[in-house]
C-alpha cells in the first residue's frame, strides 16, 4: 500500500498533471493514473490515456 498518493483537483491543468505523473514514487515506478480530488472526495482519475486523447 502507498503512504503518500499524488492527487490533483479538477481545477488544476494538463500541464501540472503531466508534472505530477512523471514524478517516480520511492519504489522507482511511475504513474499512469492519478485520482481527481475535491476536497477529501474522489471526483474521478485522469490517466494518461486521457491526457494522449486532450493533447491529440
Amino acid at each position: 500500500m502507498v503512504d503518500d498518493v499524488f492527487t490533483i483537483s479538477p481545477e488544476d491543468s494538463i500541464e501540472s498533471a503531466i508534472l505530477a505523473m512523471t514524478k517516480t514514487t520511492e519504489d522507482g515506478s511511475i504513474l499512469n493514473q492519478l485520482p481527481v480530488v475535491e476536497g477529501e472526495k474522489i471526483v474521478g482519475i485522469l490517466s494518461d490515456g486521457d491526457i494522449i486523447k486532450h493533447i491529440l
